[in-house]
């Protein structure tokens, strides 16, 4: 006799929601047939957030929290994801900020200690720092090659006033999609 599975698409009915004391919102989905585990999470903050004169600070602090933490240099955070064969990641949208890690389930308790590390205790070194400095304007200077983008650009510029909530969002967008092009 054959046995057969069945998968159950994720659901109210099938995910534990639990709320911690400080307030944050855990969804577990548990799949047995799976070895593996993925974390994402969100908090509020991105782009929206930035006065003009501080536009990109939402994308280039989510990039430099992986860059060294009180505890862990950049070079030890790459060691030990690279070790476990596991990834962990901090970008920012529009109106959130977003983490993620995936791995061995075995290498879950690493992932949530690094991820906490990254999130609680980051030290921003300056080297670092300037080193991702130089990787965003190296791709503004791309952008400004890449007729693609200018078109892009210019279209919307024309659509939108320069003022409106709308320009703004999308300007901010544009450069977040920029970004993700050039990775």
């Amino acid at each position: 006799m054959t046995q057969t599975r069945t998968y159950a698409i994720p659901g109210s009915h099938n995910i534990a929601r639990e709320m911690l004391p400080n307030g944050i919102t855990v969804l577990v989905y548990e799949n047995f047939n799976a070895r593996s585990v993925v974390i994402s999470g969100s908090l509020v903050g991105g782009s929206a957030y930035e006065t003009p004169d501080k536009n990109g600070l939402a994308a280039l602090t989510a990039d430099a929290l992986m860059r060294g933490t009180e505890t862990r240099p950049f070079d030890v955070i790459n060691e030990l994801l690279e070790s476990s064969g596991a990834d962990i990641g901090v970008s920012s949208g529009t109106f959130r900020s977003n983490f993620s890690g995936k791995g061995l389930a075995e290498d879950l308790p690493m992932l949530l200690d690094l991820l906490a590390d990254v999130l609680r205790r980051p030290t921003f070194p300056t080297e670092q720092v300037e080193r991702l400095k130089g990787e965003v304007l190296t791709g503004l200077a791309y952008r400004q090659q890449d007729t693609r983008a200018r078109a892009a650009r210019a279209f919307y510029e024309s659509l939108y006033p320069k003022r409106s909530s709308v320009s703004s969002q999308f300007a901010r967008q544009h450069r977040h999609r920029a970004r993700a092009d050039r990775r």
